[in-house]
This record gives C-alpha cells, sequence and structure tokens, in this order.
C-alpha cells in the first residue's frame, strides 16, 4: 500500500495581505487592501476572504482590471473564496486590490485578505 498526502504544502513564500477599513460609506467601491508584486516574482493567486458588519460586493482587481466577485448576504457576512491551486498569476509590479461596496443606510465597517504565494 502507497499512500500520499493529499493536500501538501504551497511552494515560494506564502502572502496574506490583510487590511481593515472602517465607515465605508453607501454605495462607494472602497479599497480594503492591496498587493503589490514585488520585483523578479511572480504571484500566484489562491484566494481571497472578505467580512464586515453589513452584506457587501466584494471584487478583486488586477492591474485595475476585475477579475473576481463574490457577495456576501446578512445570513453569513463572511466571504472566503479559497482554491487548492493558483487560479491565475500576476506579474511582478503589478498591483491587486480588493474592493468592496455595501448598500446599508451607514457607514460599515470591512476586512479583507488577498491569499497567495510568490515565487
Amino acid at each position: 500500500l502507497v499512500t500520499r498526502s493529499i493536500l501538501s504544502g504551497y511552494p515560494g513564500t506564502s502572502i496574506t495581505a490583510f487590511n481593515t477599513t472602517s465607515l465605508v460609506p453607501t454605495s462607494v467601491e472602497t479599497t480594503v487592501t492591496t498587493y503589490t508584486v514585488p520585483s523578479s516574482v511572480t504571484f500566484y493567486f489562491i484566494g481571497l476572504v472578505g467580512s464586515g458588519n453589513a452584506n457587501a460586493v466584494f471584487k478583486l482587481y488586477v492591474d485595475g482590471n476585475p477579475v473576481l466577485a463574490g457577495r456576501t448576504s446578512v445570513a453569513n457576512l463572511n466571504l472566503n473564496m479559497t482554491y487548492s491551486y493558483a487560479v491565475f498569476t500576476v506579474p511582478e509590479g503589478v498591483t491587486i486590490s480588493l474592493k468592496v461596496t455595501h448598500e446599508a443606510p451607514v457607514g460599515c465597517d470591512f476586512e479583507g485578505t488577498i491569499l497567495g504565494y510568490i515565487l
């Protein structure tokens, strides 16, 4: 019988770009966190996490272009989009941004994390 691990660690250096933003205005797309890929490496995107005290739409941008979106709801204020493999790569010098928009009648607080690794 030969066994092998189903999950193994990712290669390279893990990246978790976390940040919070407070009092996000209603209907205004606001940056929660960003990550700029350092020179001489490639970023391998494996997920994002977003949360806040109101339901919202989270969008991931690469070099200013939207590439992924996810929505939270009143029933679940947490968005967890994680993958077991790199969904796409981002070259050196390019910025990745996680932005949020909500429709609550007051300013709300949000947090987000961009997940990946660099090689």
